[in-house]
């Protein structure tokens, strides 16, 4: 199997990142590596796409934060993917649910144990020229 350029980057941009996120498991500040689902939705124009599921290991005493979920769709999606998107996530509100927007910063709460929701609305790029 060959493999171009780019792919093969990626492929040692991951393994780069693994290793990081072993090491710090490995800190022993009390922390243990847990899997985590993160669904997300894409909407585009109005319209919502089905949704995406992604599964990563992560360290439970750092919590997620939406910058956490922007790093692991770059690795997938590439590098431009995730800013072209104001992020929100869905989060229990009285006796329903709604969806909080989100910076860079804020920490993410699981609508279940390790299952994370969000939503992705696409920023429209601003045509100047017409």
């Amino acid at each position: 199997m060959e493999f171009t350029r780019e792919e093969l980057e990626l492929i040692k941009k991951r393994i780069a990142t693994r290793k990081m996120d072993a090491a710090q498991c490995g800190g022993g500040a009390g922390g243990e590596m847990r899997k985590i689902h993160i669904i997300y939705f894409l909407s585009r124009k109005g319209r919502t796409e089905h949704p995406h599921l992604i599964k990563v290991h992560h360290l439970s005493r750092n919590g997620v934060r939406l910058r956490d979920v922007k790093r692991w769709l770059s690795e997938l999606r590439g590098k431009d993917m995730p800013e072209s998107f104001a992020w929100s996530y869905k989060r229990r509100y009285k006796t329903g649910y709604l969806w909080q927007d989100l910076l860079d910063e804020d920490l993410i709460t699981p609508i279940s144990d390790n299952e994370y929701v969000l939503k992705g609305s696409e920023i429209p790029s601003l045509d100047l020229c017409t």
